[in-house]
C-alpha cells in the first residue's frame, strides 16, 4: 500500500528528472530524485496518520416491524398526491388515512392553520426556554410523466410490494418512495411510537409537512413569512437532502451517508436573440436562431470556474481516513494533488455539480411558420449556483460570454421562477449535526458519515433565515442505477432499507427532544 502511494509521487516527479537528467549534471538529477523521495516520503506519512472523523456508535439501533412499516409506506404511497390545487381530493384522503394509522400522532400534537393542503404540527416541551427543532416532510409527488406510465413495472401509484428484480428481496415500488413519502410516514411514526408510550419532548418540536414543495414550494414560503413576523428560530432544522451513496464517492468502497450542509442557489435566465424579418426564400448572412444557436454553445463552452472547497472538501475530508490507497494518499495531499482531483471530479456528471455553478439551457423557442424568418429566438437557461459564487456574479458571467456575440442579444432574469441565492454553510461543529451523524451510525454501524453539498432545492431553502444550522438527508440507499428513478420511472424502495430509515427517524426525534444545551 505504502508502494502504491509512493508510486503516485514519483511518476510525477519522475517525468521531470527525467528531462534534468538529460541536460544537467548527475549531481542535480540525484539532488531532484532526493527530493521527489522526500516528497513521497510527506506524501505517504500524511495519509497515514488521517485520523478517522468517524462517530464511534454509542448504543443499539431501535427494533423496527419491518412488516407493518413496510405496509404503512405501501399506504401512503397509493395516494396520488400530485402538487396543485387539482389533486386536493388526494391530499383529503391521505389526511384521512394518517389520522386514523396514527391516532397517537394527532392525540399529542397541536396542529397549526396553514395554506392549502400542507400540515404543520407542534408538539410542545417541557422547557420553553429551549429553542425548538423543526423537521420537515413533503407530501407531494411529481407526477408521471404522459406516455410513461406503461414503462413502469407496477403502476406508479399501486405501493406494490413486490421483486426488486435486480437485487435481492423486495422493494415498495411508486411515484414517492425516493421523493419522500418515506420521511412523511418516518417521522409520524416515531412521534405516534414516543407519544404512546407516554415520552414527552423537553425541546419543542415542529413538523413541517408541505404540499407543494415539487411546485416551488409557496406554502413553505407563506409559513415562512408568519413566523419571521413571530420571530419563530429554531435550534436547527431537518430536510430531506443528500442520502446513503453505494459506489458513488470515489475511492470509498463502502456505503456513505452524506448530510448536506449546503444548497446551491436557483436561477433562470432567458437569452434572446432579435432581427429582422423576412421570407425564407431571402436569407440575411446570419439569423436570430443562428446568433442564439452560437450563443449557447459558448455559453457551454464557458463553464463556470471549478474550485473544490467548501462542503465539497469537507466531505472528501471527513471521508479521507476510510479511502482505499492511492485514494488515501491523493486526498489526504491536496497541496499536490489538487489539480489533479480536481480535474477527476469535473469529468463526471454527479461530481461536477459539488465544484462549480452549472449552467444548462433547458427551452428553446423560435418561429411561427417554417417559411418566415423569427424576428427573435430565445433559449432558457437554468443555473445552480455554487454557495460561493451569487446571483449577481452568475448573471455577470452570462453576459459577458453572451457580449461577445453582438448587441442583436440580450439576458434577462426571468421572474416568479424561485430564483434565490445559495444556502450558507451550516456548521459541521454543531449538535444538530453530531446528532444526525450519531443516530446514522448506530443504524448503520458499517456506513461512514460526511458533509456534502446539496445541488437541488429543497423547503428548508425557503426557511434560511430562520436557523443558521440547517441539515439535509434522506434515510434511503440509492445505487448508481437508482440515481434516475428520482421522478423518473420505477421509482421504488428497498423494503430491506425500511428498518434503519424508521430507526433513524425514531433516533433524531428523541435524541432531539432531550437535547438540552447547543453546546
Amino acid at each position: 500500500m505504502l508502494y502504491c502511494a509512493c508510486l503516485v509521487v514519483t511518476v510525477r516527479a519522475g517525468w521531470v528528472a527525467g528531462g534534468m537528467v538529460m541536460s544537467a549534471s548527475a549531481r542535480s538529477a540525484g539532488l531532484l530524485v532526493g527530493a521527489a523521495l522526500s516528497i513521497c516520503a510527506v506524501v505517504v506519512l500524511r495519509a497515514a496518520q488521517i485520523p478517522s472523523m468517524q462517530a464511534e456508535p454509542v448504543g443499539e439501533p431501535y427494533a423496527v416491524d419491518v412488516a407493518l412499516v413496510t405496509t404503512l409506506v405501501s399506504e401512503a404511497l397509493s395516494f396520488p398526491t400530485v402538487s396543485g390545487a387539482a389533486h386536493h381530493e388526494a391530499f383529503e384522503a391521505l389526511h384521512a388515512w394518517h389520522r386514523a394509522r396514527f391516532p397517537a400522532f394527532h392525540g399529542a400534537l397541536r396542529q397549526h392553520d396553514t395554506l392549502n393542503d400542507s400540515w404543520l404540527f407542534e408538539w410542545p416541551g417541557s422547557d420553553p426556554s429551549l429553542e425548538p427543532v423543526l423537521f420537515i416532510a413533503h407530501q407531494d409527488v411529481v407526477p408521471v410523466e404522459p406516455g410513461t406510465a406503461s414503462g413502469w413495472q407496477y403502476p406508479p401509484f399501486s405501493g406494490a410490494v413486490a421483486p426488486c428484480g435486480d437485487w435481492p428481496g423486495d422493494c415498495v415500488w411508486g411515484r414517492g418512495a425516493l421523493d419522500v413519502k418515506v420521511g412523511l410516514v418516518g417521522l409520524s411514526r416515531a412521534v405516534a411510537e414516543l407519544a404512546a408510550s407516554g415520552w414527552r419532548p423537553r425541546r419543542t418540536l415542529y413538523f413541517w409537512f408541505s404540499d407543494d414543495e415539487e411546485i416551488g414550494g409557496a406554502s413553505t414560503a407563506a409559513l415562512g413569512r408568519v413566523w419571521e413576523r413571530e420571530q419563530l428560530d429554531f435550534a436547527f432544522i431537518v430536510d430531506e437532502g443528500l442520502v446513503v451513496t453505494d459506489g458513488l464517492v470515489p475511492g470509498v468502497s463502502m456505503p456513505a451517508a452524506l448530510i448536506g450542509i449546503a444548497e446551491k442557489g436557483y436561477l433562470t435566465v432567458e437569452v434572446r436573440a432579435s432581427g429582422g424579418m423576412g421570407h425564407a426564400s431571402m436569407p440575411p448572412p446570419t439569423t436570430t436562431i443562428g446568433d442564439l444557436s452560437r450563443v449557447v454553445a459558448a455559453l457551454e463552452a464557458s463553464p463556470f470556474p471549478a474550485a473544490l472547497d467548501g462542503a465539497a472538501e469537507a466531505l472528501f475530508a471527513h471521508l479521507n481516513a476510510e479511502m482505499k490507497w492511492p485514494e488515501r494518499a491523493i486526498f489526504a495531499n491536496l497541496w499536490l494533488f489538487r489539480s489533479l482531483v480536481l480535474g477527476q471530479l469535473e469529468s463526471s456528471r454527479s461530481t461536477n455539480a459539488l465544484v462549480r455553478t452549472t449552467m444548462v439551457a433547458t427551452r428553446l423557442r423560435a418561429g411561427e411558420a417554417d417559411n418566415a424568418l423569427p424576428q427573435y429566438a430565445s433559449a432558457t437557461l437554468n443555473l445552480r449556483i455554487h454557495p460561493r459564487d451569487s446571483i449577481d456574479s452568475a448573471l455577470e458571467h452570462v453576459v459577458a460570454v453572451a457580449a461577445e456575440a453582438g448587441e442583436s442579444i440580450t439576458v434577462s432574469v426571468v421572474d416568479g421562477a424561485g430564483n434565490m441565492e445559495p444556502s450558507v454553510v451550516s456548521p459541521i461543529d454543531h449538535p444538530g449535526y453530531r446528532l444526525l451523524h450519531e443516530a446514522i451510525r448506530r443504524q448503520l454501524p458499517e456506513v461512514v458519515v460526511a458533509p456534502g453539498l446539496f445541488v437541488a432545492a429543497t423547503d428548508s431553502r425557503l426557511l434560511r433565515s430562520r436557523s443558521q444550522a440547517i441539515y439535509r438527508f434522506s434515510p434511503v440507499r440509492v445505487r448508481p442505477d437508482d440515481v434516475g428513478r428520482v421522478h423518473g420511472t420505477n421509482e421504488r424502495i428497498r423494503v430491506g432499507d425500511l428498518g434503519w430509515a424508521f430507526g433513524f427517524y425514531r433516533d433524531v426525534v428523541q435524541h432531539a427532544g432531550e437535547l438540552e444545551g447547543m453546546d
